[in-house]
Parts: C-alpha cells; sequence; structure tokens
C-alpha cells in the first residue's frame, strides 16, 4: 500500500483547489471536467458545511479526495481517488472515516459503462464498492444532458 498522509480540513487553499482540478479532470467522467480552478470553486462554493479529507503523498501531492456536504439540508458525499492509489483499501479508509462522521450518507453513482475519462479510457463504475460498504441503490436518478447517476445512500 502506497504512504499517504491524511489531512482533514474546511478550507482548500490555491494549491490544493489546482491539484484536485486536476485529479477530477483525471478521474471523473470527461463531460463533467472543469476547464478552471474557477469553476471548480463555483461548485464547492455552492456546498454548505463542507468537510475536506485529503490523502497526499510524500511529495505532498493528492492522490485522494473525499468530500462532505449538505444539500437541502442532507448529508452527501463525492470522492475521487487518483489511479496510482486504486484498488489499495483507501477509498475503504475514505469511506470508514466519512460513515464515522454521519450517521447518513447521501451519494449519486455512475452505475453503468457509457463514459470515459478524458485520457480516453474507460470509466469504471464504482457501485459494486459502494455497495460492498453497505450502501443501498435507491430508485432515484439524476439523468441530466451532460451525465445519468443513480443515487445510493448509507445505511
Amino acid at each position: 500500500m502506497t504512504a499517504l498522509n491524511s489531512i482533514v480540513t474546511h478550507q482548500l487553499n490555491p494549491v490544493e483547489l489546482g491539484e484536485l482540478l486536476i485529479l477530477w479532470n483525471n478521474e471523473f467522467p470527461a463531460q463533467i471536467n472543469y476547464q478552471s480552478v474557477e469553476e471548480l470553486k463555483a461548485y464547492l462554493g455552492d456546498l454548505s458545511q463542507l468537510k475536506h479529507h485529503l490523502l497526499k503523498d510524500k511529495q505532498g501531492q493528492i492522490q485522494g479526495w473525499l468530500w462532505l456536504f449538505e444539500r437541502d439540508g442532507l448529508p452527501w458525499f463525492a470522492m475521487l481517488l487518483s489511479r496510482k492509489i486504486q484498488r489499495q483499501g483507501w477509498g475503504k479508509k475514505l469511506m470508514l472515516w466519512a460513515q464515522d462522521e454521519s450517521s447518513f450518507l447521501n451519494g449519486w453513482v455512475v452505475d453503468h459503462l457509457n463514459y470515459n475519462k478524458a485520457d480516453g479510457s474507460p470509466y469504471p463504475s464504482p457501485l459494486s464498492f459502494y455497495i460492498a460498504l453497505g450502501f443501498r441503490l435507491s430508485k432515484n436518478r439524476l439523468d441530466v444532458e451532460k451525465l445519468s447517476v443513480a443515487h445510493i445512500s448509507w445505511p
């Protein structure tokens, strides 16, 4: 397992925002990529009670990011991991931390294999990962022009 430092914060500095933009654009489906740090900041600025859990490597580069927030009075989460640390247990560690922080969590998850990352590689659905951690798939969906995702909740 790669050695990483874990940091929890409510505020992101400009360097972290730049690294998170790169992580977002490398690991999420290409159609939801942001063109600038300002766009990412605008997205984050619309979230309330925001709390970040960052995983940084020995060089201080962010390799993982989980963020908790409230939307419409309900607790939500989202998570991104660099492909460098996927399948090493870090996602599970982040989700266990999130589950310790909240008694209930909501999220959106791609539940199909129809998207690609910016580099053209397939975006793998993380649905089975979340189901293994006790999340339930609901019948609710978010189908917008750029994205089609399913709602998951825990417990």
